[in-house]
């Protein structure tokens, strides 16, 4: 058994495709060019054991035409927005530390973000080197508001959405819309604060899409997708400041 197993995060690459369009649209405004390319990079040699590559620095770098700073410093922001995680590797006959694991976390919208607790034993591994897989291209980009198969995405939605907002969506849209859509909401919510959740709120949430939606069956909403941005941007950025202002009656 490769010892990668050990480490897979996902059970198919279907699956490991979901949740990595659902981090690059929670971290719209987070991730740049660089940053997506890397992140796909990983993803397309994260196929054989769905979630887990082992991936020098210079390999990315080389295969992207990066430096290895540059490279380096997408990975830092790629683990601090929870994104991927890296586990050091020592080797076992030459021991010393390896190139590290990279492991693409599985999205959770719930905040702040948990994801599987990282092994924090070292663990030794084959005498035989790193193999290096063949790249299985993608055949959706990642910034991309569409999947691959059905099957994935009816899994991303009935484990990430939200009962009532899933069930406001569904009532006007069919199953890729009400992706995008849910997609555009945790980029306007990420623009203001992440540590809101739709569950917190669902209330203050529901209504705001209700209105939106009601105005778009009466067709008086043309761009549905940006007035469901400016709505939930709206919402979330009342709610920011309450909390600040509560805060700060407190500590009076």
């Amino acid at each position: 058994m490769n010892y990668l197993v050990e480490y897979q995060t996902f059970c198919s690459v279907s699956e490991m495709d979901v949740h990595v369009q659902q981090h690059a649209n929670a971290n719209y405004g987070e991730i740049n060019g660089t940053d997506g390319d890397v992140l796909s990079l990983i993803a397309r040699y994260a196929c054989k054991y769905p979630g887990v590559a082992h991936l020098k620095v210079e390999t990315i770098a080389k295969s992207l035409e990066k430096s290895d700073a540059t490279v380096r410093r997408s990975i830092r922001k790629l683990e601090r927005l929870l994104i991927i995680e890296k586990v050091p590797f020592i080797r076992r006959v030459a021991k010393g530390y390896g190139a590290n694991i990279l492991r693409i976390l599985p999205f959770d919208d719930k905040s702040p973000v948990t994801t599987r607790p990282a092994d924090l034993n070292l663990t030794p591994a084959s005498v035989q080197p790193v193999e290096t897989e063949k790249e299985t291209v993608l055949s959706n980009n990642l910034l991309q508001d569409t999947y691959d198969t059905e099957e994935g995405i009816k899994k991303g939605l009935a484990i990430k959405l939200p009962k009532r907002i899933g069930q406001i969506l569904g009532a006007f849209f069919d199953m890729n819309t009400m992706y995008e859509m849910y997609g555009v909401m945790l980029r306007a919510k990420a623009r203001i604060d992440r540590t809101i959740t739709f569950e917190q709120y669902e209330d203050d949430y529901v209504e705001a899409i209700l209105s939106v939606m009601n105005a778009y069956k009466r067709g008086q909403v043309k761009n549905v997708h940006g007035v469901i941005y400016t709505a939930v941007v709206r919402v979330t950025r009342r709610l920011y400041v309450t909390a600040m202002f509560n805060e700060a009656f407190d500590a009076n």
